[in-house]
Formats: structure tokens, sequence, C-alpha cells
């Protein structure tokens, strides 16, 4: 028997209201999801209900993930962009202490170019590195969205 997806339903439900209140005004935004399958699902639910959501691979990695993102997204207005892969990337041994480096000078540009929530999908361990190594990036978090459930919960 399959057990059921556990994860924190009032944080889910912050994030559908991110997208959902915000979707022409610029954010920046973090979901925490260690389970790469819980991950998917979420994503799912998330894109059934807004049509205009675009998800976005940091695939192949560099060193500057605006820019990265800034040359794939499409054009027209979105109620969000979803962001996958910082954890791979970083995980990969990439040149981290470049990626951090732009990641800290790249909040204005974020908001410069986008006119909605960008919401960036990591793992626990990512949002940990994040938050020790890309300080000036982790001030300008609007939404902070822990979607694992506590072991005990």
């Amino acid at each position: 028997m399959t057990k059921p997806f556990a994860y924190d339903l009032a944080a889910f439900n912050a994030l559908q209201e991110c997208v959902s209140d915000q979707p022409h005004r610029f954010s920046l935004n973090m979901a925490v999801c260690s389970d790469a399958t819980m991950r998917s699902t979420l994503t799912q639910q998330l894109l059934a209900a807004w049509s205009n959501i675009e998800v976005i691979s940091f695939w192949p990695y560099s060193e500057d993930v605006f820019e990265h993102v800034h040359e794939k997204v499409g054009e027209g207005p979105r109620d969000a962009i979803f962001i996958y892969g910082l954890d791979d990337a970083i995980a990969s041994g990439a040149d981290s202490a470049s990626l951090y480096r732009k990641l800290n000078a790249s909040p204005d540009r974020w908001k410069a170019w986008f006119a909605c929530p960008i919401i960036f999908w990591v793992d626990k361990p990512t949002e940990e590195i994040l938050r020790n190594e890309a300080k000036d990036f982790w001030e300008w978090l609007t939404g902070h969205y822990r979607l694992d459930k506590a072991p005990d919960s």
C-alpha cells in the first residue's frame, strides 16, 4: 500500500495565495520541498489551477541564474515563474562562489524584468546553503514556503 503524501497544507495554501493574489506583481519566493515526487505533484496541482505558470529548468548550469531564466522565459503575461534545478546545480559542484555572488547581485534585475511571483523550488539542504552563502539574495525573499511536513506531524 502506498503511503499518502504528507506536506504542510498551510504552507501550500499560502503558496497558492502568492500565485493567485499577486499574478502581476513581482515577488521573490522560495518553496522548500525535499521529496522530488511530492514537489512534482504539488507543482502539477498549481499548474492545473493556473494556466500561465511558466516552469524553467536551471539546466545547463551556469553561474548566473537570472540570465539563464531571462533567456529561457517565454513572452506574455504570467501568473508565476517556477524555477527548478538550483539544488542540483549547487550539489553538482558548479562554480558555487560565482553563483552565490551573482544571486546576491540579482534581486534588482529580477524586479526590473518580471512582474509576477518568482518561485525557486529547492530542497532543505539548498535552503540552508542559500541562507548562509547568498545572504543578500535571501533578504529579498518575500515568501518562504516550507512544504516538507515535520516528521512528528
